[in-house]
């Protein structure tokens, strides 16, 4: 009976505590975003595939079987993120126990917004505790960066979100001295960990190790920067476990080729003419902004920065300057820098209507985005089966039935066909693809070569095109093909020659 009401008011003081409240903004946070920013794209759906593979087979794949181009061409699989690929599998497998066909996407989702914004969340209250606010700045500090994920696709790269704020975690720790010094080997583990969920961006994180540990040799004391001393022991430390995480990520299926991943499989075409690899612009959404709201901070701040607590707002900002898929790291970066910037200005924050009315706002908030998210949840669930790349199970079956061999596809549609089991011509795996074929196809589906060449050249069975693109145009007219089949959004072509 003591045991029972000792846990009864232990619980009772919880649910009337700050943390209660911010688990509640985390859960209503979490909810809302997963339900509003669910975004369907063709690489969730041969990571399922891949997954799946991974785990029936017990290996991971090598010779690329999701393709008939691998057959033709040196198409060899780099599972750089396996393990990744995985998770969302066995994810997939959860959401079989629902009547939504993918909500293994949004429990994906859900997990990873919890996860980001709890870090976050978490973190923030160390840094404002020491400037005498609460947990309720946090709160509202967190939320603006965070929602810079919103629109992230449920993919492997999610799980090295997490990992690059629990990174940036331990050097602030290391930077501000708090706490022992042995916390950063913890940076090992997170490399092992980001080697395998999500290899091909891991090497950033000795990167901003590596910036940080050298940044803190420069003195400069300049304008609105200043020099803080940090210990000899502290920097070998640091160095240490900067060493020791670049050996754990060599355990890893490809070993020290991952840090030559970039170098290897980033080839021009898929910098020409994918949206992600692109460099930012203003119409990137919140990159830009972030780096705006940057400056501003630097140049009318009235106290003085350190140029270690800049780093990763610097590192990151140059990563989306140079692709636009750097602007998630670029938000949790500045999500630590506006902590440790604007809660000094927050003032009497500890009174207590101060306090009830940021939680009031916060909750507000989070609130109203769960009930926008659940309203329009029929709706916005569904719109990735308007899109262009939508293949059905009817389209899908029709395809088998044909049993072509030589399909073509253009680069988005090949991912839902690998989830179908069809071969396919390219698909989102572009730095898998050698240069000529990812041109080619985008020549094709364009127009803008020579497509009758390229036609022959390769010697497609069947045309797989979207109904608005001008290659759906060119066969209409074309005597040397027929439609066989055709939907909305796609239509599928045989060329009258066909055996």
């Amino acid at each position: 009976m003591f045991f029972s009401d000792s846990a009864a008011a232990i619980y009772r003081r919880w649910l009337k505590s700050q943390t209660a409240l911010a688990c509640l903004a985390v859960l209503l946070f979490s909810l809302s975003a997963a339900f509003c920013g669910l975004q369907l794209e063709p690489d969730y759906f041969w990571h399922v595939k891949l997954g799946e593979w991974i785990v029936q087979h017990q290996s991971i794949m090598e010779a690329d079987t999701f393709s008939w181009t691998a057959q033709e061409y040196p198409v060899t699989e780099f599972a750089h993120s396996w393990l990744g690929s995985v998770v969302i599998y066995l994810f997939s497998l959860l959401g079989r126990y629902f009547s939504y066909q993918h909500a293994g996407a949004i429990l994906y989702e859900l997990c990873f917004y919890a996860i980001l914004f709890g870090v976050l969340l978490f973190v923030q209250r160390q840094d404002i505790s020491d400037l005498g606010s609460d947990l309720t700045v946090s709160s509202l500090l967190a939320i603006f960066p965070a929602l810079c994920t919103v629109t992230v696709s449920p993919r492997p790269q999610a799980m090295g979100y997490i990992l690059f704020a629990l990174t940036l975690y331990l050097l602030r720790l290391w930077e501000k001295r708090k706490g022992s010094v042995l916390r950063v080997y913890f940076l090992p583990l997170i490399a092992l960990l980001w080697a395998n969920l999500h290899g091909g961006t891991a090497p950033m994180m000795l990167a901003f190790c590596a910036g940080t540990l050298l940044v803190s040799f420069v003195r400069v004391e300049a304008g609105q920067f200043t020099f803080n001393e940090t210990p000899r022991k502290r920097k070998i430390h640091l160095a240490a476990a900067t060493g020791l995480s670049g050996i754990t990520m060599l355990i890893n299926p490809y070993g020290f080729k991952l840090f030559l991943y970039s170098f290897l499989y980033n080839n021009s075409a898929c910098k020409e003419g994918i949206q992600e690899w692109m460099p930012a612009t203003i119409y990137s959404g919140f990159g830009l902004v972030f780096l705006a709201l940057f400056a501003v901070i630097i140049a009318f701040s009235n106290r003085k920065f350190t140029l270690v607590s800049i780093v990763p707002v610097i590192l990151s900002g140059g990563l989306t300057l140079l692709y636009v898929r750097g602007t998630p790291y670029l938000g949790i970066a500045m999500s630590f820098f506006l902590t440790n910037s604007l809660a000094r200005y927050t003032g009497d924050i500890g009174r207590p209507v101060k306090k009830g009315i940021l939680w009031g706002v916060l909750l507000c908030i989070s609130g109203l985005l769960f009930l926008y998210g659940g309203v329009h949840f029929s709706e916005t669930r569904d719109t990735w089966k308007k899109a262009s790349w939508h293949v059905s199970d009817t389209m899908a079956n029709e395809i088998k039935s044909g049993h072509y061999k030589r399909l073509y596809n253009d680069y988005n549609t090949g991912g839902m066909l690998i989830y179908y089991g069809i071969p396919v011509f390219i698909d989102s795996r572009a730095d898998l693809y050698p240069e000529e074929v990812l041109r080619d196809g985008k020549e094709l589906s364009t127009l803008t070569g020579n497509p009758e060449e390229i036609l022959t050249r390769y010697d497609f069975d069947a045309i797989l095109v979207d109904t608005s693109s001008p290659l759906y145009d060119y066969l209409s007219i074309n005597s040397k093909y027929h439609l066989e089949y055709e939907e909305t959004n796609l239509a599928l072509f045989e060329p009258n020659n066909r055996m």
